[in-house]
């Protein structure tokens, strides 16, 4: 069997460029205000238009306060919401059945844990496929005749 090939996948900058419309980056920073106290600000970003949005600023931030920040962004998102919430549960599905139905990796009898053990196969037949899924993080190969 030959090597497996050298990554053609796309780069980190053309798969946030694809999945950019769901992306949300958050951060805290901090400022110094005039007496010399540093208040914690949480900020987000939207991957694909750029607009940033400041979500809060405390001196003391905590989970809890964190947390509701982020509920208000989302009801603040309003029917644009979707497209981050649906996006990671469309990657996490996506993930889920590769693991149970695929998964030939570092799993017991090089089997998926959904699928019976394969038969085995005269190698000097068959070509290997390679199948990109999530935009190419995940690649399945496949036999082909």
């Amino acid at each position: 069997m030959d090597p497996v090939p050298r990554w053609t996948g796309p780069a980190w900058s053309p798969f946030l460029g694809s999945q950019a419309e769901a992306i949300l980056a958050c951060d805290f920073f901090t400022a110094e205000l005039l007496e010399g106290t540093q208040a914690c600000v949480l900020a987000v970003i939207e991957y694909a238009t750029r607009p940033v949005r400041i979500l809060g600023i405390t001196l003391h931030p905590t989970g809890e306060w964190t947390a509701r920040r982020a509920r208000n962004l989302i009801m603040d998102l309003g029917e644009q919401a979707h497209r981050v919430k649906a996006h990671l549960r469309r990657i996490l599905c996506q993930y889920e059945t590769r693991h149970n139905q695929h998964r030939p990796h570092r799993s017991v009898d090089a089997a998926a844990p959904l699928k019976p053990l394969p038969q085995p196969v005269d190698r000097e037949r068959y070509h290997v496929r390679r199948h990109a899924r999530i935009s190419g993080m995940i690649n399945e190969y496949g036999l082909v005749a």
